[in-house]
């Protein structure tokens, strides 16, 4: 599929050759993404002679008109059977790419009971909702913040993210979406000085007032307001999605994203002395805070990278009726009360549903101004109705005036001829021209090489990252990097080698998307003339180390750039590592590669890196077991393993249950392995090798898997 610019369709003169030129962009066409539903259905036949388009009040001729529909197929792992392991899918081209998703968890605004109710939703959610083809990022608002190496259709790294999902601490939003009621009522009116201020009439809970830091104390979450927080992550994920290809869409998940925010204060708050958790805190006065610049920023942004935005309010179905957490006190019999004074019972009610409603306003905003729509008052959160109202558009498109062309934003109003429709599109697009793009230094290249979800394909490159410990270095990733040699340049030595020269930089990224190391180096390769003739057939293989200090789920990424051409290839690798400090049952990364008496230690690593082997090949594959338990008696570990290899999910092959030999002197760390004959009659395709280890000493059991390619 061509990828679509939703607001403007440019004409692009691209030269190639010219690297510090810029891209010329004339627009002759401007288009429109058009939503438009009936009675809340999605409505596909409508014609260009239904629709009339208005820039800035003024009606424009429409000269190009389309229904585009961008339907993903349904998610293989539905279908997966049972107790199949979870491996990646080869990963699509941007080309390939039907709709790009971002969720937004917002977790500095969500309460306790909703972010739990949301990770159970999210893991169905991976498995039912999404297709293969479908860009998908799962980021967070609270803590650093990745973002485009966090799109991926790799659903092991998806469910990642989601298990990394917990209630932040730092939330403007407390355990539950309501706080409990502590109210205190006055009988009498209240002291002239107050007069203008809030009634004192109700006392400001622990979720209503922040504690100032006293003194050098350290108070993280004190600082500045976590809406602004929200606000800076959702647009730096914004920024990232505007080089990315698809139906773009963003979906803000949050119990509290207003418009306004009203912060409460003790009436004796002098701006001078702290406020300390003893104080009596009765009188308050409130001050506003005002976001709407902030939102409608986002807005603007949303609209220079294509995104829509919509709103999914995890407050879900709440009641606002008394609890029995809430204390609320009633005036004592025979009290005076003035007659326009509620009743507090009422007063608490409608206090909480106008509470509710102004939570969400400003993600209403948004939707409002990008084309999409707010989903609230559900308990299934709803994300199956954004992908449906993704799956098809009307693109409406007319010749611009000259006055159009000024970067400035414009406004445009769609409307359908005929009544009982909704139209939903974008509040506007920029005339802009022209966008530079250039000149970018080699450093910027080989960055948004190593975070694009796509990586860089100028060169052909492979990576295979094992999990290792060693009793003196620690635990790491071995990693394996093939590149085709024909992508390097190579130039003859005065003795008779073949040198190349080439940089290589990777990066693992952690949780949200944080960088947790980052390595760059020069790589030199001098081969002779027989390994030159191999590494043209076969590749060449670059070989490193990455210290991993914690365990976790974690992002690998490599680049490679030749230093002669400054041609430049990425790769990536999800990987999940174990902690061994615990004691748990642990297995490393699997070796595997094809058996032969006449290879080299070179073309094994090139095999162990390409995994692309021959029906009927004898495969080796080798592992550590970690932290198996000893038997009191014997002071031996009792390990079984069991070798399974899937195809399309369906499982092809498994072995009887063999016992592991011990015979190491280390028994925290025994090495082992097994082969497999593959049949001469198997079919070409993409195969998965599970191993399972179990401590028949311990009761545990651990599994880890690896993938091979058979060709003809």
């Amino acid at each position: 599929m061509k990828r679509l610019v939703w607001l403007l369709i440019f004409s692009l003169n691209v030269h190639a050759q010219e690297p510090q030129d810029v891209v010329r962009i004339s627009t002759n066409l401007v288009q429109v993404d058009v939503v438009v539903t009936k009675d809340g259905k999605r409505v596909t036949d409508l014609k260009a002679a239904d629709f009339e388009i208005l820039e800035d009040g003024r009606r424009q001729p429409i000269t190009n008109f389309a229904f585009l529909s961008v339907k993903s197929v349904k998610s293989a792992a539905s279908t997966a059977a049972a107790g199949a392991p979870s491996v990646p899918q080869a990963p699509p081209q941007p080309n390939e790419i039907r709709r790009t998703l971002a969720i937004v968890v917002d977790d500095l605004g969500m309460s306790f009971h909703s972010m739990a109710n949301l990770r159970q939703y999210l893991r169905n959610f991976l498995n039912e909702g999404l297709g293969p083809d479908d860009l998908v990022a799962i980021i967070r608002t609270g803590g650093e913040v990745g973002a485009l190496q966090q799109f991926t259709t790799d659903r092991r790294v998806l469910a990642s993210a989601v298990a990394d999902l917990k209630w932040n601490p730092c939330s403007r939003v407390g355990v539950s979406v309501l706080s409990s009621e502590r109210s205190l009522t006055a009988g009498i009116a209240p002291e002239a000085q107050m007069q203008g201020r809030v009634p004192p009439d109700r006392s400001p809970g622990s979720a209503q007032v922040d504690r100032p830091t006293l003194g050098n104390e350290s108070n993280a979450c004190s600082v500045g307001s976590s809406v602004n927080y929200s606000l800076s992550a959702i647009r730096y994920v914004l920024r990232g999605m505007g080089d990315l290809p698809g139906r773009k869409s963003l979906m803000i998940v949050s119990d509290n994203l207003p418009m306004e925010r009203q912060e409460h204060a003790p009436s004796d708050f002098g701006f001078k002395r702290p406020i300390r958790s003893d104080a009596n805190l009765i009188d308050v006065w409130t001050q506003s805070t005002n976001y709407a610049d902030g939102l409608q920023g986002l807005a603007d942004q949303a609209i220079r990278s294509s995104v829509v935005i919509y709103g999914v309010s995890s407050q879900r179905l709440q009641t606002t009726a008394p609890q029995p957490a809430d204390e609320i006190s009633f005036p004592p019999p025979g009290t005076r009360v003035r007659p326009e004074q509620p009743n507090p019972l009422t007063k608490l009610m409608n206090t909480r549903t106008a509470e509710l409603q102004k939570n969400f306003v400003g993600a209403e905003l948004l939707a409002k101004e990008t084309g999409g729509f707010v989903i609230r008052n559900r308990n299934d959160f709803g994300l199956d109705r954004v992908l449906e109202d993704q799956n098809g558009y009307y693109l409406i498109g007319y010749r611009p005036a000259t006055e159009t062309l000024d970067r400035k934003l414009h406004k445009i109003q769609v409307r359908v001829k005929r009544a009982g429709f909704t139209v939903r599109t974008r509040a506007g697009f920029y005339g802009v021209t022209e966008t530079p793009v250039g000149p970018t230094t080699e450093r910027d290249r080989m960055n948004k090489a190593l975070v694009s979800p796509f990586g860089a394909n100028e060169m052909a490159v492979r990576l295979t990252a094992l999990f290792a410990d060693h009793p003196a270095q620690g635990s790491m990733l071995r990693s394996f990097v093939v590149v085709d040699a024909k992508d390097l340049t190579f130039t003859p030595t005065p003795d008779g080698l073949h040198m190349a020269k080439f940089d290589v930089s990777s990066v693992l990224f952690g949780e949200n998307g944080g960088v947790v190391a980052r390595q760059d180096s020069r790589g030199v390769v001098a081969l002779s003339q027989a390994l030159y003739e191999c590494s043209q057939r076969e590749g060449v293989v670059y070989a490193f180390d990455v210290p991993v200090k914690r365990a976790g789920a974690f992002q690998l990424r490599v680049a490679l750039r030749d230093a002669a051409t400054q041609r430049i290839g990425a790769a990536g690798q999800f990987v999940q590592t174990p902690n061994l400090s615990n004691g748990q049952l642990a297995l490393s990364g699997i070796l595997l590669y094809a058996d032969a008496d006449s290879r080299t230690d070179d073309q094994t690593w090139r095999a162990l890196v390409r995994r692309r082997f021959q029906p009927g090949a004898s495969l080796v594959f080798g592992y550590t077991i970690y932290n198996a338990a000893l038997d009191k008696k014997t002071s031996l570990p009792q390990l079984t393993t069991q070798t399974f290899v899937f195809r399309d999910a369906v499982k092809i092959y498994s072995s009887e249950k063999e016992k592991v030999t011990a015979d190491q002197a280390d028994l925290k760390r025994i090495a082992t392995g097994a082969r497999l004959q593959l049949g001469p009659a198997l079919t070409p395709g993409e195969y998965v090798v599970q191993i399972v280890v179990e401590d028949q000493v311990a009761k545990r059991t651990v599994t880890q898997v690896t993938q091979f390619e058979v060709i003809r």
